[in-house]
């Protein structure tokens, strides 16, 4: 519980408490504290973007849990392991290791994971711009959040990954929609969700080639990212200051911008935008 305490705190301190719990499990050979202490560590590993490590503790968890029969840990560990690989750009795999995992949610009928599912698999094929395919699963996962689940955060999170769709479909004021609504959900206090949405907003505005609103919301972003040391969440919102600028006519702060876009996106080896940037 302490390990886990630290997931998004310090994930060093996940490790080391997941390493000492995981000896005492060893000693007693308590199965199901030996699948937690690799998940964890697995889990360490993920927060500092160290993904093949990541996997190899995922691996040993994935394995006992299928020894154990436990769905409920297979089916977690499946959804991590395809997240991994979606940030590895490996998105054929990510989606084998999400439909895997969707197979486990839908046979137990576990329909806030499967919403939780359906977002991933959107975010994989939104990536590879197939949008009305993107939709069509994040569209099923909004559905069951408002059913089943009282998360607003995982339904914010949705609502500005539709936005994303329907702005890779230059359909932008739907997008701009779809991102005020998802801003609207969350309370000041959630930092990190809001610094999704409010990015997402100015680079609607880009699109909308209104620059001075664009600014203001990425400006508003980044803010918070730099506060929270949002690493993934920065990239895209410098990258959206550069466009604004380059509208704006300011050349040197346009590349000022992308350089530390790119400098963050070679450090976390973040292909996809490593190539953007």
């Amino acid at each position: 519980k302490l390990s886990s305490s630290y997931w998004y705190i310090d994930p060093q301190k996940t490790i080391k408490y997941a390493e000492e719990a995981l000896d005492l499990a060893v000693q007693i050979n308590f199965k199901k504290g030996i699948i937690t202490g690799y998940n964890n560590i697995g889990v360490g590993y993920y927060q500092q973007n160290k993904y093949e490590e990541a996997l190899q503790w995922y691996n040993k968890a994935l394995a006992l849990n299928r020894e154990t029969g436990n769905f409920l840990g297979e089916g977690h560990v499946l959804s991590n392991m395809g997240l991994i690989y979606w940030k590895q750009g490996a998105l054929a795999t990510a989606v084998e290791y999400y439909l895997q995992s969707l197979k486990i949610w839908e046979d137990h009928h576990l329909e806030n994971e499967m919403a939780s599912l359906f977002d991933n698999l959107g975010n994989v094929y939104n990536e590879q711009e197939e949008y009305d395919r993107a939709l069509s699963y994040y569209l099923k996962a909004v559905a069951i959040q408002k059913k089943y689940s009282n998360n607003e955060h995982e339904r914010s999170m949705t609502l500005s990954n539709i936005g994303t769709a329907y702005l890779g479909k230059n359909e932008n004021q739907q997008a701009l929609k779809y991102f005020l609504e998802s801003l609207d959900l969350l309370s000041n206090d959630d930092r990190e969700s809001r610094t999704v949405s409010l990015s997402n907003i100015g680079l609607t505005y880009i699109e909308l080639t209104n620059s001075e609103r664009a600014e203001a919301y990425l400006s508003e972003a980044l803010v918070l990212q730099e506060e929270i040391e949002d690493a993934d969440g920065m990239i895209h919102t410098l990258l959206g200051l550069s466009k604004t600028s380059q509208l704006k006519g300011d050349l040197k702060k346009s590349e000022a911008y992308g350089r530390r876009a790119l400098n963050i996106a070679l450090k976390i080896n973040d292909r996809p935008v490593l190539a953007e940037a």
